[in-house]
């Protein structure tokens, strides 16, 4: 009797809440006149509902102007679907909040999930792509892969690609829904082969650099890009966001660059408190545009600055019939001016650029304090060091950027403590799509700032929830760590 008692109780208390809740999607406001921009008509709604709302950035534009002048009072539901464009939306609430989410759209036709290997080891940043679309992604940590395409082609080619091994072609006959399972061969090749042909290290270097205005698009192109990034204190997720972005890139040739950033999709879990809140890096989807060597060119990378560096090649490799080169660079011992160190792969077949690996010089580590964008008065923060790996790829005789990889190491440390925490901060942009027709610039209005803060969102890894967008596929270690932080912190504090 007593357990029926307690669940007429909770019944009736959940009905309360549960009601209470709804009411406030049906509760009517009357929008005032001078209200006209999408955010000012959320933060109206927030008053009078006591709700703080989140949404995604692609479903509610804060700066669209919409218009309810000599509207009668309406339901806060509707006032949600007039400013999103859309019913096909749904609404959690919380004690506090309102999460706005797009629905769970239809699965689109054609689905391959993957794992590349060699001899059953995974192969992590294997390049996976579709020769006829210009659409393809990398694989994870456990050489896993998720491509998403449309039905615009009854028959198609994966092509499956990593330096030093075969790359394998795979007919795809449309549409499809399957599993794969792919084993990459590695190609053997030493150096002393090589050494014979009296090749230089900077003479390769100068012959890719003169060859940056012929290799890469001619045109304006769209670049359909996948962002993620991350925040480590000790070994404990605090911060992780996802995005699906647009990078408009002028033509490689153009002299002006007004590239712009469109954020389609995103979400973002935070599980910060207290002063690591305060710290602000450099980062974020600036690298999107940045660290694009091939336009904004680094010193290692410049005709004008090569002298300041020793270049030595350090081992050839093959992938299918091109010859790779690796070289490793250091700074002069006399040169004050070079900043970084590293590796640079080159294709000495089309003399096109493969890969940079790079991080500060030691005699130039004083110069990461610039990654950090404010003074603080109660912590001191160290830059341990700052890493960069930029891929790009050749498809179709035009090599496209790949992927932007970012890893900055700090130590926190509050002024009246004896020991530092360690910091991480990742980012990562890899384009999952090439877009060289319908190119089109967005407006001002439509882009974002480089050093925009995803809105915040309830999370939960549903690769459902990016819909026909094609996703980098999280390796199990970065899963697991994600639903220990969710089991950590079971409701999630949404900052309005």
């Amino acid at each position: 009797m007593r357990k029926l008692c307690f669940v007429i109780f909770f019944l009736i208390i959940y009905g309360n809440i549960n009601a209470q809740q709804t009411k406030a999607l049906e509760h009517k406001v009357q929008i005032p006149d001078s209200l006209t921009y999408a955010r000012q008509i959320i933060d109206f709604l927030s008053i009078k509902t006591q709700y703080y709302f989140s949404y995604d950035s692609d479903l509610i534009n804060d700066t669209a102007q919409v218009n309810f002048s000599n509207t009668d009072s309406i339901a806060v539901k509707k006032v949600i679907y007039k400013l999103s464009g859309t019913k096909n939306i749904s609404f959690k609430i919380t004690s506090s909040h309102v999460i706005i989410t797009r629905k769970a759209q239809k699965p689109i036709n054609n689905v391959v999930n993957g794992k590349v290997s060699d001899n059953g080891k995974p192969l992590y940043g294997a390049t996976v792509y579709l020769k006829n679309s210009l659409k393809g992604v990398i694989t994870n940590a456990d050489g896993e892969f998720i491509l998403k395409f449309p039905n615009d082609q009854s028959i198609d080619t994966l092509i499956v690609s990593y330096i030093g091994y075969f790359t394998q072609t795979i007919p795809i006959k449309k549409p499809v829904n399957k599993e794969i399972t792919i084993e990459l061969k590695p190609h053997v090749f030493t150096l002393n082969e090589i050494v014979v042909t009296g090749a230089n290290a900077e003479t390769i270097i100068r012959k890719m650099l003169s060859n940056f205005k012929h290799a890469y698009p001619k045109q304006n192109i769209t670049y359909h890009t996948f962002y993620r990034e991350e925040v480590k204190i000790e070994d404990n997720y605090k911060y992780f966001s996802e995005a699906v972005l647009e990078v408009f890139k002028n033509s490689y040739t153009h002299m002006l660059n007004t590239e712009r950033i469109k954020v389609i999709q995103s979400r973002t879990f935070r599980s910060v408190t207290g002063d690591s809140l305060l710290l602000k890096i450099k980062s974020g989807l600036r690298t999107s545009l940045y660290l694009d060597v091939v336009r904004y060119q680094p010193d290692f990378l410049h005709v004008q600055t090569l002298d300041r560096y020793n270049y030595t090649i350090d081992e050839v490799k093959l992938q299918d019939n091109d010859l790779i080169y690796i070289i490793s660079f250091r700074p002069k011992t006399h040169s004050e001016d070079a900043l970084y160190t590293g590796k640079i792969f080159i294709n000495g077949q089309s003399s096109t650029l493969k890969k940079v690996e790079f991080q500060y010089a030691s005699h130039q580590k004083h110069k990461l304090k610039e990654l950090l964008s404010n003074n603080y008065e109660r912590l001191h923060v160290k830059p341990v060091q700052a890493s960069y790996e930029i891929q790009y790829i050749n498809m179709e005789n035009t090599c496209y950027l790949q992927y932007i990889n970012t890893d900055i190491q700090l130590k926190l440390r509050k002024k009246k403590d004896w020991f530092s925490t360690p910091i991480s901060v990742k980012s990562s942009s890899y384009v999952v799509g090439v877009d060289t027709l319908n190119v089109s610039k967005p407006t001002k209005k439509e882009t974002v700032n480089p050093s925009v803060v995803f809105s915040e969102s309830n999370f939960s890894y549903e690769p459902e929830f990016w819909g026909k967008y094609n996703f980098l596929k999280p390796s199990n270690k970065v899963i697991g760590d994600l639903k220990k932080m969710i089991e950590v912190k079971k409701e999630v504090k949404i900052i309005p």
